[in-house]
């Protein structure tokens, strides 16, 4: 089973419970996370073990960014295999001392063990105001999507399959890889405003996400416009990369993607710029079945749900 399927298989066995998104909102304007960073899945070669630990919080924070939350206490729980120096078991617990100190939280407790293989299970306890979950979008809500697609899924496979990529590009990928930094400044303050009516962190990638958006809100999303810079774009050619390929069925991004109404819109890319986050219009949302559609010329083509799928670092 991979990690969809299991998925699917809990929230079966669970199925008084309502499992629906990556954020446990609580009735009393608090919620719950819990990210699980682990070594041979989740930290590619040539990552800082100071880099692992910032990110197996950024991955938890992203989270609650997407959803408003704010964190106010968390627990860390670290496993450690025999082959860590007390250098690199230092590095990760800074590296999340790092991240926590950045992102606002208190670590009230956590657990220490050991194991083959590193794992950082990073819970969190948070405060908001506004629910907002992967299925409120609604007919002629404009879809944004923040950061730099593509650049992710270059680095990963310049690093695990040894592809090519020219030097221009492959600083800006591989620090994209390394340096996990979710838009939470800003996608706490949009979630904040009220204006949002959909939105979910980009982690599994963004085929995958936009599918699950639409399904959720029983709603077609159809995309006119990739979500990156022109920039970017040019460099992604000039390495001979599948463009569409690395935007679609990457993953690994921890950006935002969210819809609003077109009355709003303005609003939120102000307060993208304030924030200086890059976000990028990317399309729109009308009634129809539960579907993804890109836009090239007059021809709609279906996107498929494909993503970042454990277990392993593979796309399916």
């Amino acid at each position: 089973m991979n990690e969809i399927e299991i998925i699917n298989y809990i929230r079966s066995a669970f199925k008084y419970s309502k499992l629906d998104d990556d954020v446990a909102y609580l009735p009393d304007k608090t919620a719950l996370k819990v990210d699980m960073l682990v070594g041979s899945t989740d930290a590619p070669p040539g990552i800082t073990f100071f880099q692992i630990g910032k990110k197996a919080i950024a991955s938890a924070i992203s989270d609650f960014g997407v959803k408003g939350v704010r964190p106010t206490y968390g627990l860390l729980s670290y496993a450690f295999s025999k082959n860590l120096s007390d250098k690199n078991i230092k590095d990760i617990i800074n590296g999340t001392k790092y991240a926590a100190k950045k992102y606002g939280f208190k670590l009230v407790g956590g657990d220490v063990n050991e194991s083959s293989d590193l794992i950082v299970d990073c819970f969190l306890l948070g405060t908001y105001k506004n629910q907002v979950t992967r299925g409120g979008a609604k007919e002629g809500d404009i879809i944004y999507a923040t950061g730099e697609f593509g650049l992710t899924k270059a680095g990963l496979d310049h690093i695990l399959l040894h592809q090519h990529i020219d030097a221009r590009i492959k600083r800006l990928a591989l620090k994209q890889v390394y340096n996990v930094e979710p838009p939470y400044k800003f996608a706490v303050e949009a979630i904040e405003s009220g204006y949002i009516n959909s939105s979910m962190d980009s982690s599994d990638g963004l085929a995958y996400t936009l599918n699950e958006m639409a399904f959720q809100s029983n709603k077609s999303f159809i995309i006119d416009k990739l979500p990156l810079s022109e920039t970017i774009y040019k460099m992604l050619v000039y390495s001979k990369r599948n463009v569409y390929n690395d935007v679609m069925f990457g993953g690994e991004e921890y950006q935002m993607v969210l819809t609003v109404g077109q009355n709003n819109a303005t609003f939120i890319e102000k307060l993208a710029k304030k924030n200086l986050t890059v976000i990028h219009k990317i399309g729109h949302v009308v009634n129809g079945e539960p579907s993804v559609f890109f836009r090239e010329g007059q021809k709609l083509n279906i996107i498929p749900k494909v993503g970042w799928i454990n277990l392993g670092f593979h796309t399916v």
